[in-house]
């Protein structure tokens, strides 16, 4: 009798063990998915108006704008396609906005500016349309591959002669940019200046970023934002 009682003491305390393993496990494994869920949230540092400040920038040199109403501007030396994709990603993973237009400015004077799937590109001044637009709109701006050639429409007429065509809207805004950055830059092209824009329903919340170069070295940084909190966070109307 007495053997049993101590065998079945010992399997209580075993159970008990158990348990207290399982809770632990449990436990450990709340607290990975925790720390796992931070990580995968960056960790943004704001603007007083609420939009993002590119991570790594120094805030000692942010300035409200004197001219732009809304706007914040600052300085660094990342490249200027990265700044404008960290604002792109930015847009796209709020849940707030989604990216309605980009943009891109060469030194030389040609130009590409994306409206949705819509893709607008004005040549420099000392240069012409290709006749045959499906090879290329001209010779240093190119057709992106999966243009929509049947929408192909030059309107060389005017003081800002461009051509507008189409692509599919699997294609984003951010796609297209990347892809006229990049050709330019293949040809030895100066960028002077990228442009994304992100949007909301009924036009708010808005936030815009514009990096172009700064006096005296490195690259500038305008963020124009509405309809959010100094924390980033969209402003109840």
């Amino acid at each position: 009798m007495k053997r049993t009682i101590m065998l079945l003491s010992a399997v209580a305390a075993l159970g008990a063990c158990s348990g207290d393993t399982a809770e632990g496990d449990a436990q450990d494994e709340a607290t990975d998915a925790a720390a796992e869920e931070n990580a995968a949230e960056p960790d943004y540092s704001f603007l007083p108006h609420g939009g993002p400040l590119f991570p790594g920038a120094d805030e000692a040199t942010v300035e409200e704008h004197a001219v732009f109403a809304d706007s914040y501007e600052y300085r660094l030396d990342a490249p200027k396609l990265e700044i404008a994709q960290f604002y792109g990603d930015y847009i796209a993973q709020s849940g707030s906005m989604r990216v309605i237009s980009a943009g891109i400015r060469t030194e030389t004077g040609q130009s590409i500016r994306i409206n949705g799937n819509i893709v607008n590109a004005y040549r420099a001044d000392d240069e012409s349309f290709n006749a045959d637009l499906t090879t290329g709109i001209t010779t240093a701006i190119p057709l992106h591959p999966e243009a929509r050639t049947d929408t192909l429409d030059a309107r060389d007429e005017g003081s800002t002669p461009y051509v507008s065509y189409q692509v599919d809207d699997s294609i984003s805004p951010m796609d297209l940019l990347a892809f006229y950055e990049d050709a330019f830059r293949e040809q030895g092209m100066e960028i002077r200046e990228l442009g994304v824009t992100g949007q909301g329903e009924d036009f708010r919340p808005n936030l815009q970023a514009t990096i172009g170069d700064a006096m005296g070295g490195g690259h500038s940084v305008i963020v124009k934002a509405t309809g959010f909190t100094p924390d980033g966070q969209v402003a109840e109307e």
